[in-house]
């Protein structure tokens, strides 16, 4: 008989129970912090003025979750991943996607979002180049509003406590229904293999509303929000002539307080 082991296997994207505690616990950490400065960190890379517009998901993870038995809804959870650098610890603004129940019970592993930071520009197998600063805008007025209010044009504002805070907290995350994430697969292009499908993007933004309880100096409140679309290829090919199109988009509601 073969020798038991207790180690875990984590499939490729996905993270384990103890990284997804580390990097949600060290998401609410830094979203506390009065001083913004490593908040703002997360969303810009190498010192750009620019803040990053997405995060990525293969179509593969995405048809795995919703492949899950029993899913009901896919949940996104905001992580910190850091990558130590001539010591320093820079940290990365990532997602975590799982399936749960009608019960609200897990039942698919944490899938993460793709790791911008480390691609330097350059393309892996099967996947397009990952342009986190690529201001591709949503067919929708209010999607494009949404997205400007987040990289409005000229230098982009450095994201703050603020813009997670709301009535019931700081902001961990989204929760989506099912289809939310069905209906970008439908949009695969017809005998296009998942595997070699371009990736599932989740946009950023900012909600721009006045709240029920006037702010002391008469600002609208400036809450983040999530947007999940499904673009092909940057080039026109034969096997996906969507030419990156946005065709289809979605948001959550959020966490706190539904999670």
């Amino acid at each position: 008989m073969p020798a038991s082991t207790s180690a875990s296997i984590t499939p490729p994207g996905t993270i384990s129970q103890a990284n997804f505690d580390t990097y949600s616990n060290d998401w609410i950490t830094v979203v506390g912090k009065d001083d913004s400065t490593e908040l703002s960190e997360c969303f810009r890379l190498d010192g750009a003025t620019e803040n990053i517009k997405c995060v990525y998901f293969s179509a593969l993870q995405v048809a795995q979750l919703v492949s899950t038995v029993g899913a009901q809804n896919i949940k996104a959870r905001f992580l910190i991943e850091r990558q130590d650098i001539d010591g320093y610890s820079y940290p990365h603004f990532a997602i975590a996607l799982f399936a749960t129940d009608d019960l609200n019970g897990r039942l698919s592993a944490y899938y993460v979002s793709q790791p911008y930071w480390l691609l330097d520009g350059d393309e892996s197998e099967n996947t397009p180049l990952l342009d986190v600063y690529k201001p591709v805008l949503l067919p929708d007025a209010l999607a494009t509003y949404w997205q400007n209010n987040w990289s409005p044009t000229g230098l982009d504002p450095l994201a703050t406590q603020e813009m997670f805070d709301s009535t019931y907290g700081y902001l961990r995350g989204y929760t989506f229904e099912l289809d939310d994430f069905l209906k970008p697969l439908m949009q695969i292009p017809p005998k296009m293999l998942i595997q070699q499908a371009a990736p599932i993007r989740i946009n950023f933004g900012l909600h721009q509303y006045y709240p029920a309880t006037p702010n002391a100096d008469g600002t609208p409140n400036n809450t983040f929000g999530l947007l999940v679309s499904y673009s092909g290829y940057p080039e026109n090919t034969e096997q996906n002539p969507i030419d990156d199109e946005e065709v289809f988009y979605d948001l959550g509601s959020p966490c706190p307080p539904k999670c």
